[in-house]
């Protein structure tokens, strides 16, 4: 099966270079605007279907395949999170994450085709972020330091040097990243029929 990641996020593709699986990227192109009106979880859910979407819709083939969009968000007391534009924007943002949790939602779509038949999924998988109850300002400005902030969404990077500043995480610290993997093997398994071992085998 050929897998097609409608992504350019790097982390995503290094989750899936460590998982093993061979993938080739297509850029989606897909204007993303944000619906106050909706759940987070719709929105991300809605995000990934019109990233799928729009590289799925110039495949034509006959071969197994499976294109994989993905979109995440973060939200504090039910408000999502954008990024921050500059150094002070970042600092007010991180001061507000301590001792509170965050929710990080991702969504995902599946579109493709295996064994002859076409299929389409959407789903999304949420996790916790609980920041230090004692994060001093001084530790921020020297967070800020690094340049983590810098095009993150929330003005962290999960992955990085924010690590130091978290009390708890709950749920896939994959989904964290980007991808939330263990559901999505078992997503795969559904609409393929296969294992996500057999999956990545025949990926090669």
């Amino acid at each position: 099966m050929k897998f097609i990641l409608a992504s350019t996020s790097p982390n995503r593709q290094q989750i899936f270079d460590t998982l093993g699986i061979q993938y080739e990227v297509q850029a989606p192109h897909y204007e993303e605007i944000i619906r106050p009106d909706i759940s987070l979880e719709t929105q991300v859910e809605l995000f990934a279907k019109g990233k799928a979407e729009s590289v799925a819709k110039n495949i034509q083939t006959d071969e197994d395949f499976c294109v994989m969009g993905f979109d995440s968000m973060v939200e504090l007391h039910g408000k999502p999170l954008g990024k921050p534009q500059n150094r002070t924007e970042a600092f007010a943002m991180i001061q507000s994450f301590v001792g509170q949790t965050q929710n990080i939602v991702s969504g995902v779509c599946l579109i493709g085709q295996c064994q002859g038949k076409k299929f389409k999924t959407v789903f999304s998988e949420s996790s916790q972020i609980l920041f230090r109850h004692d994060i001093s300002e001084t530790e921020i400005n020297q967070f800020l330091d690094f340049g983590d902030w810098q095009g993150r969404c929330g003005g962290y990077a999960v992955s990085g040097t924010a690590q130091f500043l978290m009390q708890t995480i709950s749920g896939d610290f994959s989904n964290i990243i980007g991808v939330p993997v263990r559901r999505l093997a078992q997503e795969l398994q559904t609409v393929t029929g296969k294992n996500i071992f057999e999956l990545i085998h025949i990926s090669h």
